[in-house]
């Protein structure tokens, strides 16, 4: 009979054994489960790969062609999205890659019914800027945990007429109505600005906005007030792309509803001058015509003024009302224009109608016409004395402070690539007329009456006048 001694002992050793066995096991299971956590690495690629070749999208189930299941296609094969973390950016992203203009909802279950096939996409998270959902970020390698019941849906933004004007007394002018779910909605005047207004305008054709109207003063509308807290940046094609809060989100009633006065054609003309080029700037404001205060008056302003109707730009900001006082209201006083505006209302001042002037301090310019530089007395069409149309009649530039930059603007303007040579003294030769002194240009200009000072000059000779030598096609 064995003693216990060795019994025990038998048994330690066993269970030394059993124990060491055990954690082989649990080693090698450890490694299966690390194996394991590592396999959905080369499935995100998959689903990676899968999102870089989906072929195309389409929407199934609806009512119409603007609502559905979002179905995308994937080498031959239809399959689905499912609808974790589905939200309006996903719902836009898709809506506008069908051509759509955004999103009303983005639908999630029950929606437009259960699928079939693949759910090849899961936890699509865009950010609503993609043009196409394959751009999207996928934060999960398979939709293991959707079935179709789960099938993403969007009901997408359709509009045949996008924005009216109503209750103005011309057509240029009304409270804002937006097409929205087949009817016609308004806006609220929070933020409501000439930003704002300019996009409504040109949306409908207008050049820009005289005007963004708050509190209502073309009447209240009915229906849903679709947009509220616009923001637009300017250069928005549409109304709808502004940032805003929310399609139908609101916290305004239709007292507030927003309007706009939008600039119409011959919004600007020309009074008082001797030819069709010069004269007192007189704004359309109201169904009427009013004048511009020459405080801060200068050439940017009148450039702006002069290219917004067909010229080249301007000669000259004429202050002080040297064509004559005009009549009605001084619509604009204040005027800074930038310089890159289309019309003059679009220029920062102090408000439609506000100012601290009278009418002998209306504002006028000087534009330049067409065929307003030559090249005179050279041996070929791209070099000569410069000559300027000035007033009705040519004239010639002096050559004080005349260099390669003021050579290149009239190169440019005359349509070659650039001057080879600014030529002064003696030159190509004596001109008559007017002549323009101290032309300063930094280079960048389109025509030679943009750069400073512009002005006629009483301290040259015409032996002094400037020439140019061209850069020609045929020279590289």
């Amino acid at each position: 009979m064995a003693s216990k001694t060795g019994i025990s002992m038998f048994l330690l050793l066993a269970a030394v054994v059993t124990a060491s066995a055990s954690l082989e096991t649990q080693g090698e299971s450890a490694v299966v489960r690390e194996t394991n956590i590592r396999e959905p690495a080369s499935d995100m690629l998959n689903v990676e790969e899968t999102v870089k070749k989906m072929e195309e999208i389409r929407l199934v189930g609806g009512t119409s062609d603007s609502e559905g299941r979002v179905e995308v296609s994937y080498s031959g094969e239809w399959g689905t999205v499912c609808d974790d973390l589905w939200d309006t950016n996903d719902a836009s992203v898709v809506c506008r890659s069908l051509g759509f203009d955004g999103a009303l909802e983005a639908v999630k279950y029950p929606g437009f019914g259960p699928g079939t096939g693949t759910i090849f996409l899961d936890n699509v998270e865009c950010i609503g800027n993609e043009a196409s959902l394959a751009e999207c970020p996928i934060f999960e390698p398979r939709p293991w945990n959707c079935d179709h019941s789960e099938d993403a849906g969007v009901r997408c933004l359709v509009l045949e007429r996008e924005v009216r004007l109503v209750g103005g007394t011309s057509d240029s002018e009304g409270r804002v109505e937006v097409s929205y779910t087949g009817e016609w909605g308004t806006v609220c005047d929070d933020f409501w600005d000439t930003t704002d207004a300019s996009v409504v305008c040109r949306s409908l054709g207008f050049n820009g906005a005289l005007e963004a109207v708050s509190s209502g003063p073309f009447g209240p509308g009915t229906g849903t007030i679709v947009l509220d807290d616009v923001e637009c940046i300017g250069n928005e094609a549409r109304l709808v792309e502004c940032p805003h809060i929310g399609l139908g989100v609101h916290d305004c009633d239709h007292s507030q509803d927003a309007g706009v006065r939008c600039v119409e054609d011959g919004d600007v003309r020309l009074v008082g001058g001797t030819s069709y080029s010069e004269g007192r700037v007189e704004v359309s404001y109201s169904g009427e015509w009013g004048t511009v205060c020459d405080d801060f008056w200068d050439t940017t302003d009148a450039s702006v003024v002069c290219r917004s109707l067909g010229f080249n730009g301007a000669l000259e900001a004429v202050s002080s009302g040297p064509f004559g006082p005009g009549t009605g209201t001084i619509v604009l006083d204040d005027v800074k224009c930038i310089g890159n505006e289309a019309s003059l209302v679009e220029c920062p001042h102090i408000g439609l109608g506000v100012h601290d002037c009278d009418h002998s301090q209306d504002a006028g310019v000087r534009c330049v016409e067409d065929g307003d530089v030559r090249l005179v007395g050279g041996t070929s069409d791209s070099e000569g004395r410069v000559e300027v149309w000035y007033h009705g009649a040519w004239g010639t530039v002096c050559d004080d402070f005349w260099t390669i930059n003021n050579a290149n603007v009239v190169c440019r303007s005359l349509g070659y690539d650039g001057a080879l040579e600014a030529v002064k003294y003696p030159g190509f030769g004596e001109g008559t007329g007017t002549i323009l002194d101290d032309v300063n240009c930094s280079g960048e200009e389109s025509s030679l009456f943009e750069c400073p000072p512009q002005m006629p000059e009483r301290y040259c000779w015409h032996w002094e006048d400037a020439g140019v030598r061209c850069v020609e096609d045929a020279i590289e």
